[in-house]
């Protein structure tokens, strides 16, 4: 999994970096927005990353609370979409582990600190099959116009 991620991020701060600070970009791409959903149900974290058949140019965009994505400078022509999410275990059903000191609460509720890691979030995460996790896998393909902004609706079904 983290040569994968290294895989998937290594290009995308590559391509952040030869941006430059408020520069224009390197190479002809364009905006991209849309929204991500599981089951119909928007999509609430992660990234979405567009990359060129050829695999030579991405981008990417984070993915907002309710679904939504922007990519402000995406491949034209056909690309390879994956979403960069966590990868989460399924539920498990043990019993709470309870913490010393303070109030009694579940390892579980100590991890969800972070207000997008909601039990039903995570749930919703882990039932992510593992082939939208890579570009060459997903099935995912989408066209890129170079004359106008596209706005996709990425959906897909859980396991």
């Amino acid at each position: 999994m983290r040569c994968q991620l290294v895989r998937f991020m290594f290009p995308a701060i590559v391509a952040l970096v030869s941006l430059g600070c408020g520069g224009t970009p390197t190479r002809p791409g364009a905006k991209v927005e849309g929204v991500v959903k599981v089951d119909g149900k928007p999509l609430p974290m992660g990234s979405v990353l567009m990359v060129s058949l050829d695999g030579k140019t991405d981008d990417s965009g984070s993915i907002d609370e309710e679904g939504r994505f922007v990519i402000p400078n995406a491949p034209l022509g056909k690309v390879k979409v994956c979403l960069v999410v966590p990868e989460v275990p399924p539920p498990t059903k043990k019993p709470p582990m309870k913490l010393k000191g303070g109030p009694q609460e579940t390892k579980e509720d100590a991890e969800l600190k972070n207000p997008l890691h909601t039990r039903k979030n995570l749930e919703l995460l882990s039932k992510i099959p593992a082939k939208y996790r890579d570009s060459n896998k997903s099935g995912l393909v989408y066209e890129v116009n170079p004359d106008q902004n596209s706005t996709f609706v990425i959906s897909i079904k859980s396991r």
